[in-house]
């Protein structure tokens, strides 16, 4: 007598998605990667003939409910922890855990360090720092097709229409900054920042600082750069803002890449008797030391809770094979907080 019931096995599962049993391997196990159409034919045929791999698979062991986050190394930045912490608080609300891998971009390629992030059992993984100005072909490839889901957060100058990520609007944030000047009184402004050449932030806030400046007419609208050291300390603001009202003594409106270039800044315009916001106002992008100076500056904050929380989101959405084949950009601009070096009075 025949056995009613027989074990469905991996070769069924190739036969019904009309793939190999390979790549029903790679994708069962999460090794290698696999076109979003493979992986949703392969998971329909799963769903359908109700496929369940050996008891003593690795794919049976717990590893969808871990998201990974990849951070710079420790670099004492307040923001890249305070990425992780809520990371975790937002990725345990959604029912998963969190790792946090901090890479060293500087010494290894982007595609290198994700094969090796990988071959962990993660659900997902959320890329929030690389210094690359651009993705090569085999790395768009290699995101694109992961078996795990990759999102990334994009400060690149033009998105990749094919990547999910959390785009950053820092073009529309500098121009905000700008109106803000300008509706202060402000008609002759600078902008300093690292090279454009070598920082995508710095690129979009620049470009996003002149095209305001542009739109309103005002008179004077410059970019001054500095090249970044070793560490990023203020006496780079400085150093820009000296290079800036050598320029133009006449400059009534800052506008500072980070609040540490803004720290460089208040020095320079406290020691060449420059008041503010009586004659100089600032903004800067950044929170994390702006409301601490002398006068607490203005500044563009981009909350770590409201980005990884999108980033869960999204991760939550991909496990979903047949949401992979839908491509997501979610945009988030940093919000303006209004303080004292940007008031008529202080």
């Amino acid at each position: 007598m025949s056995n009613s019931f027989q074990k469905v096995k991996m070769r069924d599962v190739a036969q019904r998605a009309g793939v190999s049993p390979a790549a029903v391997s790679r994708y069962v196990n999460g090794t290698g990667y696999l076109s979003c159409e493979m992986q949703c034919k392969i998971q329909h045929a799963i769903d359908e003939l109700n496929y369940l791999p050996d008891e003593d698979h690795p794919s049976r062991f717990p590893r969808w409910k871990v998201f990974g986050i990849l951070l710079p190394p420790f670099s004492g930045a307040h923001f890249y922890s305070e990425l992780g912490a809520q990371f975790e608080v937002n990725a345990n609300r959604a029912g998963f855990h969190s790792l946090a891998f901090h890479l060293d971009f500087g010494t290894h390629t982007i595609l290198d360090l994700l094969k090796e992030v990988t071959k962990e059992r993660l659900a997902g993984i959320f890329m929030v720092s690389f210094p690359h100005m651009e993705f090569t072909e085999e790395e768009v490839d290699f995101i694109a097709n992961s078996s795990i889901p990759i999102l990334y957060l994009s400060e690149f100058i033009t998105p990749y229409p094919t990547l999910n990520c959390i785009l950053l609007k820092n073009a529309e944030a500098a121009a905000e900054a700008v109106r803000h000047l300008a509706a202060a009184g402000c008609r002759r402004l600078a902008f300093l920042g690292p090279p454009a050449a070598i920082n995508k932030a710095s690129a979009q806030r620049g470009a996003g600082f002149l095209a305001q400046a542009a739109r309103l007419g005002l008179p004077y609208a410059k970019v001054f750069e500095v090249e970044l050291g070793r560490q990023i300390e203020p006496e780079l603001g400085r150093r820009a803002a000296q290079n800036a009202f050598s320029d133009e003594p006449n400059i009534d409106g800052l506008l500072c890449w980070s609040d540490v270039f803004a720290a460089g800044a208040l020095w320079h315009l406290r020691q060449s008797g420059r008041a503010v916001p009586g004659q100089v106002r600032v903004v800067t992008f950044n929170n994390e030391y702006s409301p601490y100076l002398c006068p607490p500056v203005t500044a563009l904050y981009l909350d770590p809770a409201e980005v990884t929380q999108r980033a869960v989101e999204q991760l939550c959405r991909l496990q979903n094979p047949a949401e992979r084949m839908i491509t997501k950009q979610i945009a988030i601009q940093p919000a303006l907080i209004v303080r004292p070096s940007t008031l008529q009075s202080w």
